[in-house]
């Protein structure tokens, strides 16, 4: 190379003459050197290479230090120079690079070479991707550029004049507010800051963004007192805006963010993906009508950074996963049938949107309505996070008519049911005035099958539910004008009003057809298949639950407390009409009115004729006095004077306590016509006030109603019957013992046990004659003496042999005239022994000849009860002394009285019997035979 380098130098000599004024010239033929003071070495040499560094100055000075040192540094091989080396401005020309017509085959990190079949410049980049187009570099790197203080653009306004020649790029926004207060041509380009946190584009004064294809990502926009009253002006033709994790502040009510000031509508597809509006009172884009924008336009939200909505008027919408938007347009959904809405947004038009049926989720927060919530389309569901998901219902202007709910399914009239509608897991709070006029139910279906309300709570928070025409309920389902509602089911749903604010509905639950009500309570079609468990209702002014023209249906394991909250006539649950039902385990305590009916059953005379029949009431229970409450005025209400029928229905262990303060409350009341219905094992006690009659069977209309086994306390008159061939069972409880006037016009009996649960005791009617009657005393009145038998010959003991008498036809223990001999048996005081009497042991022995004298037999014996220790100390010994008859083989009885102070029940009693022939009051000399030993007491039986 050094070699070359006289060329290089007479090129350079030449140079700079050319650029001087004067012209000199130097010429030589073969080497050069030039050598200073300090012995540094200029040398240009033809022939060959030299062992030191050399190097070549221009400028003005001479010394190799200053300016314009170009040196050959020998031991790296390459020129080097202390100063930069500009090579702009055309300094140096005619610059080529290596070209070859395909890469280099041993590349650096840094080459460069030409390639001559493409045209194209490339450099190696041997980490990367190797060799990298330096034209397709230059093509796109200059449509990306940066804005702020210090970048390469200080505004929006001068980037995009930049990249508007370009076609369109992207713009990189540094942190802090960048403003718009003119306009900007923002076509084809993507505006991309630090986060909405971070960087914000002000668009004020006669700000505004000229935009088609713009997208907008990571800032926010904010929005105030705008002249042309929109933030963004979509050009003609068909167009996008696209934002991403943009939050937008809308300050103005009058200003929208995307308008069009274009003579023809722009069609534009607005895109917004984890959006919000964070302030402000404006909107998204004008309602259609005003908007200048094709309705044909297209909206689409993908989920939400937060809970603030996106206005979008009356505009479809298209919401992929959930999204935070209000329009009062369809929505459809991503996937398609399921909406999450959040507060604020617009429930109604979700509903609305799903007109082929599909699922609403409230997420959490509160829903504010103003207006009722209308479903009327089959197959939706309406399902929240539980009590943190609220729908509140308030500031319902003067409802025109009784039908007037939060949440309304099927037509409110009754002549449009929809079926399979399905509300879970929300609240619902309602609050009206103090007039009937302006309240409001609070969930009301009408009509229609396999509806499901589960897990909803309904709060009444303000206003009073009025009464009769006017009521108002917390869940009432009824049917519909044309068709029976079927299979409806009400589960795990709480109803309460507000104790404070003396705030509640007029009832809780209504399942009902009854079309004396009309409206209210239904329209004669009839109900089957309802479902209503484990529910809860709370704090009402009349009525807990109604159940009425249902068949095959069920009620149970319900609560309801503290109902008649207004101080008037209430009960715990009125049913009527009712078929093949059962009402299981229900709790009804706490009653607020003394006059209030636990369980009231066809006790309205409104309408035409009703019967409820071949239905179960059971295991329910009635607490009056229960979370403060005074107590029930009555406990079942059955039937009324008139136009009611309540036949073969089964009353079975019910528990009905706590009568009211008022007088004359009943238990159990049949009025009207009321036959072959069991009452059966039901408790009936008045608490703190008795109740003045257990069982009222008021009316000679009923017939063959079956009394039995029920119990009483605290009941003045236990039974008051007026009925036909009222049957009382054979087991009657009460807290006191019978008379003589238990008798049969009352339906006891002959055979009529009465236990009386006080004093535990029993009685059988052995005579039924009218104010006669005769009742025996089970534990006194009816006991005998009672035997038992002992087996002989498993006592056998000393001396004693087993053998027999009559030709071997009877056993015999042998007991001889010469020796000691005993036996001893164990036996169980009877579990029929009577208190306090003696157990007899009676012997029976025969001498084995007929010679005379006397037979002396001692009977020791103690008893022991479970966990005692048997110890022969506990004896205590008998005797008794008998003559012979002087008959061989004739029977002859001894007898021993154990006391009844050494006995009690469920002991074990000992027993030994012993012959000692030396006795001295033992006279006879020959053997004796026992025959047998039989047990002699004072037993309970009937006589």
């Amino acid at each position: 190379m050094i070699r070359k380098l006289l060329t290089l130098s007479a090129f350079l000599l030449t140079l700079i003459a050319s650029v001087n004024n004067a012209h000199a010239e130097i010429v030589f033929s073969n080497e050069f050197l030039i050598e200073n003071a300090a012995s540094d070495k200029w040398v240009i040499d033809v022939n060959q290479d030299t062992s030191s560094n050399i190097g070549l100055q221009f400028g003005n000075k001479l010394t190799p230090s200053d300016n314009g040192l170009i040196n050959w540094n020998m031991a790296s091989g390459y020129f080097q120079s202390d100063h930069d080396i500009d090579l702009l401005q055309n300094q140096i020309k005619d610059f080529g690079l290596e070209s070859l017509s395909s890469p280099p085959s041993s590349p650096v990190d840094g080459q460069i070479y030409y390639n001559t079949n493409d045209g194209h410049p490339y450099v190696y980049d041997g980490v990367g991707t190797a060799w990298v187009d330096l034209a397709y570099v230059s093509a796109t790197s200059d449509k990306v550029v940066s804005v702020g203080p210090g970048l390469d653009y200080a505004t929006i306004q001068s980037a995009a004049g930049y990249l508007n020649a370009r076609s369109g790029g992207i713009m990189l926004l540094s942190a802090g507010t960048h403003s718009i207060t003119s306009v900007v041509n923002l076509t084809n380009i993507t505006m991309i800051g630090k986060d909405a946190s971070k960087t914000t584009i002000a668009v004020s004064g006669d700000g505004q963004m000229d935009s088609f294809d713009t997208s907008f990502a990571d800032l926010t926009l904010d929005i105030n007192s705008i002249n042309d009253y929109m933030a963004i002006d979509i050009q003609n033709g068909s167009s996008a805006v696209y934002m991403s994790w943009v939050d937008i502040d809308i300050q103005d009510a009058g200003d929208v963010l995307v308008g069009s000031n274009e003579p023809i509508a722009p069609t534009v597809a607005i895109k917004m993906v984890n959006c919000e509006e964070v302030g402000g009172s404006g909107t998204l884009i004008k309602p259609k009508l005003s908007a200048n924008i094709n309705p044909s336009s297209t909206m689409y939200i993908s989920s939400a950074s937060g809970n603030s909505l996106l206005q979008f008027n009356d505009w479809d919408v298209t919401i992929a996963g959930y999204g935070n938007v209000y329009t009062s347009g369809a929505i459809s959904t991503i996937p398609s049938n399921t909406i999450y809405v959040y507060p604020g947004m617009n429930l109604q038009g979700a509903i609305n949107s799903l007109s082929g049926g599909g699922s609403i989720v409230l997420l959490p927060g509160t829903h504010t309505i103003n207006s009722p919530i209308l479903i009327t389309n089959n197959s939706i569901q309406i399902s929240g996070y539980g009590d943190k998901s609220v729908i509140a219902a308030s500031g319902f202007t003067s409802p025109t008519d009784i039908t007037t709910a939060a949440i309304q399914v099927g037509a409110a009239n009754g002549t449009s049911p929809v079926d399979n509608v399905s509300l879970k897991n929300f609240k619902l709070t309602v609050s009206g005035d103090s007039t009937a006029g302006t309240d409001i139910h609070g969930i009301r279906f009408t009509g229609g099958s396999d509806h499901i309300i589960d897990n909803v709570t309904v709060e009444k928070t303000a206003g009073q539910s009025g009464t009769s025409a006017t009521a108002r309920m917390g869940i009432q389902i009824l049917d519909s004008t044309t068709q029976k509602l079927i299979r409806p089911r009400i589960n795990n749903c709480r109803i309460f009003g507000n104790i404070g604010a003396s705030a509640y509905f007029t009832d809780g639950i209504h399942v009902t057809s009854d079309p004396a009500f009309g409206g209210v309570f239904g329209y004669g079609s009839g109900i089957t298949g309802a479902y209503v468990e484990g529910n809860s209702v709370d704090y009402v002014r009349e009525t807990a639950y109604v159940f009425y023209g249902a068949i095959n249906s069920s009620l149970s394991n319900t609560r309801a407390s503290r109902m008649g909250a207004s101080g008037g006539s209430a009960y715990g649950i009125f049913l009527g009409s009712i078929t093949n039902s059962k009402m299981d385990g229900n709790v009804f305590s706490g009653s607020l009115s003394t006059t209030s009916v636990a369980i009231g059953i066809e006790s309205f005379n409104a309408g035409s004729l009703k019967e409820t029949k071949d239905s179960i009431f059971s295991n329910n229970v009635i607490e009056g006095a229960g979370n403060g409450g005074i107590g029930f005025g009555t406990g079942f209400q059955i039937g009324n004077g008139a136009n009611t029928g309540v036949h073969r229905n089964t009353f079975q262990n019910n528990t009905v306590r706590e009568a009211s303060n008022a007088g004359g409350a009943t238990a159990f009341i049949f009025r009207g016509n009321a036959d072959d219905n069991l009452i059966a094992d039901n408790d009936m006690d008045g608490g703190t006030n008795p109740w003045a009659i257990g069982i009222n069977l008021q009316s000679s209309t009923q017939e063959r109603n079956r009394i039995t086994g029920n119990r009483y306390n605290n009941v003045t008159q236990r039974i008051l019957d007026a009925g036909t061939s009222t049957q009382i069972g054979v087991m009657h409880r009460e807290d006191s013992n019978p008379t003589a006037n238990d008798d049969q016009t009352i339906g006891y009996y002959i055979g009529t046990i009465w236990v009386n649960t006080s004093t535990k005791k029993s009685f059988i009617s052995v005579s039924d004659t009218v104010g006669a009657a005769v009742w025996k005393d089970l534990d006194s009145d009816t006991v005998g003496e009672e035997y038992r038998w002992l087996n002989i010959g498993a006592g056998i003991m000393s001396s004693a042999t087993l053998g027999s008498i009559a030709g071997g036809n009877s056993a015999a223990i042998l007991f001889d005239g010469a020796n000691s001999s005993n036996g001893a048996w164990s036996f169980p005081v009877p579990d029929d022994w009577q208190t306090g009497t003696d157990i007899n042991i009676d012997v029976f022995w025969s001498p084995s000849t007929s010679a005379a004298g006397n037979i002396n037999l001692d009977l020791s014996y103690a008893s022991w009860g479970s966990g005692q220790t048997i110890s022969g100390a506990g004896y205590t010994t008998l005797s008794n002394i008998v003559a012979t008859p002087a008959v061989t083989d004739q029977l002859v009885t001894s007898s021993f009285g154990l006391t009844s102070a050494n006995l009690a029940a469920n002991r074990m009693i000992n027993i030994k019997i012993l012959r000692d022939p030396a006795n001295i009051n033992d006279t006879y000399a020959g053997d004796i035979n026992i025959n047998k030993i039989r047990i002699r007491y004072t037993g309970k039986k009937i006589q």
